[in-house]
């Protein structure tokens, strides 16, 4: 801080300028009135060298956020915000193009329901953010968010929806970033027709271009469905797919999601025998349609939650793929334009199940790193990956060991690696840090301690 005073010897009043450096040079920065007399509420927020955010203090003044008339508006939080008795249901900004800076606040009671679906191309989306359009930069908060009580309930047989704790959907020729973000919570939902659910992201669609670093999903997912529609539920996202002329690229690097994902439905006979449910601990599937290139990297990601696909009723046989993974719940490749990379990452949940009440001629895959719903592996790389070898899958009763075994983490099953504080186990720190994560970013403490207070590695 700095002192200033006036240079005339019959006033003398006092002013500060104070500013607070976050260390990822963003300053934020007030100019106060002279010590002593009442705050006034500063008109913005230094973001960085070049943007000042318009302030959200408040409930009602975050409403701001969602005015269809500020999607090119940069905004930042002057602290936490509790949307909980607001009365006025959120709807998302839709092709946001600004930068939101969270200044490490949380913003808590966030409500999702039916009627915070927004129209955007292809259908409808939802979230604290509906989607972004090209140059959107969002950073630095925490949300909680939640749906009613009762759940919600989507008739939508007749268009898809993506859904989302912090984004619904990006969609197309854009570029965003996406950093240092946790969501926290509890979504339930029930459909009739598509769906792509994310705790964090609901779907990258196309040609687009998404970075996300250092962001965290600790939301619950409980899904149930019925009809023979698409779904693919993530604990951080439902579906990356590209079906666009042009490449994608979405990298996610030290991320992680710690929910446990629930899909329950009835048969899904799909005529086209093409698709199915997909569920996975971090992503519930990757799909490229496409001549142009789906490319795709996670690096030092890793998912946590308890993975549950199952079957309610049925009977004969149908022709849908079915699949779930401790990671990636659902690969499916159209042609040999998928380029995903996956790398320095690791599935750590207790359990991967899925349950059929009939029989598919599709394929049906359950394994504790990622599943294939082609008969075509090629699209994905695998680097030196973990799980623990303790994971039990099928319909829970079983571990699946280390059969067939990966010593080295190149394939879709993980090297198995046992669940203790042992050298090489997955409690033990070195075992992280020799996959090349930092002690700078990543918070292992949690690894030995034990009962209620152990936690997975979490980011600083």
């Amino acid at each position: 801080w700095q002192m200033r005073m006036p240079q005339s010897p019959q006033f003398r009043p006092v002013f500060f300028i104070v500013s607070f450096y976050d260390g990822t040079n963003n300053f934020i920065s007030d100019e106060v009135t002279p010590a002593g007399a009442p705050l006034a509420p500063a008109a913005g927020i230094v973001i960085n060298a070049t943007k000042t955010g318009i302030r959200l203090s408040d409930a009602n003044e975050f409403l701001q956020l969602g005015d269809p008339a500020n999607v090119n508006k940069d905004f930042a939080l002057g602290g936490d915000i509790d949307l909980t008795n607001t009365g006025t249901a959120w709807t998302g900004p839709a092709g946001y193009i600004g930068h939101f800076y969270g200044n490490g606040y949380t913003i808590k009671g966030l409500v999702l329901d039916e009627s915070s679906f927004v129209n955007v191309p292809g259908g409808k989306a939802i979230g604290l953010f509906t989607s972004l359009d090209d140059g959107a930069i969002l950073e630095n908060f925490t949300l909680e968010v939640s749906t009613p009580d009762a759940g919600v309930v989507l008739n939508n047989t007749s268009a898809a929806r993506w859904f989302g704790g912090v984004l619904g959907n990006v969609n197309g020729d854009v570029s965003v970033e996406l950093k240092k973000i946790r969501v926290k919570g509890d979504l339930n939902i029930t459909t009739n027709g598509h769906l792509m659910i994310g705790g964090f992201f609901g779907e990258m669609k196309n040609y687009a271009q998404v970075t996300l670093t250092q962001c965290a999903s600790e939301v619950n997912i409980t899904l149930t469905g019925t009809g023979n529609y698409n779904r693919y539920a993530g604990g951080f996202m439902g579906l990356h797919f590209n079906a666009g002329y042009a490449p994608s690229l979405a990298t996610f690097t030290d991320c992680y999601a710690s929910g446990n994902i629930t899909y329950v439905t009835n048969t899904n006979t799909n005529s086209s025998g093409d698709y199915g449910p997909g569920v996975g601990g971090f992503i519930g599937a990757i799909n490229n349609a496409a001549a142009s290139p789906a490319n795709i990297v996670f690096e030092r990601c890793y998912a946590s939650g308890n993975v549950a696909l199952e079957e309610a009723t049925g009977s004969g046989t149908q022709r849908a793929n079915w699949s779930s993974a401790g990671f990636v719940g659902a690969v499916r490749v159209n042609n040999t334009k998928l380029n995903a990379t996956i790398k320095n990452s690791a599935a750590v949940g207790e359990s991967v199940t899925l349950k059929l009440v009939t029989s598919s001629t599709g394929i049906v895959e359950n394994t504790r790193f990622a599943a294939f719903v082609t008969t075509d592996e090629s699209g994905v790389t695998f680097e030196s990956n973990i799980a623990n070898i303790g994971m039990r899958i099928g319909d829970g009763s079983s571990t699946h060991s280390d059969t067939p075994s990966d010593s080295a983490g190149t394939t879709k099953w993980g090297k198995g690696v046992q669940n203790t504080t042992a050298s090489g186990g997955l409690k033990n720190a070195a075992t992280w840090t020799a996959l090349g994560w930092s002690n700078t970013v990543w918070d292992f403490d949690g690894l030995t301690k034990t009962g209620a207070a152990f936690y997975w590695p979490k980011l600083k």
